[in-house]
């Protein structure tokens, strides 16, 4: 991926209020987890794209089901560290 490509997913993934969360798991549990449930295949889980995809998959699903009756991200506000940061700082 070029240096344009990777700005303009990260621009795309601005406007969608979208980020990329670093998370470690145990790969094996996790996939084993899904083929269990049905959501993926053996095959399929042999593959991280497929992984992150289903992972993706079911915490939008999870968050959608959590959220359904709370209000929309433009009436919540924005996230940002530096606000978290006043935040604790006006608290200490």
């Amino acid at each position: 991926m070029s240096p344009a490509d990777r700005q303009r997913a990260y621009r795309k993934r601005i406007r969608r209020h979208q980020g990329v969360l670093r998370v470690v798991i145990d790969l094996f549990g996790f996939a084993d987890a899904l083929i269990e449930a049905g959501e993926l295949s053996e095959a399929e889980t042999q593959s991280r794209n497929h992984l992150e995809a289903k992972a993706a998959q079911i915490i939008e699903r999870w968050q959608k089901s959590v959220m359904r009756n709370a209000e929309p991200p433009s009436a919540r506000g924005k996230l940002s560290s530096t606000s978290t940061r006043e935040t604790k700082a006006d608290a200490g």
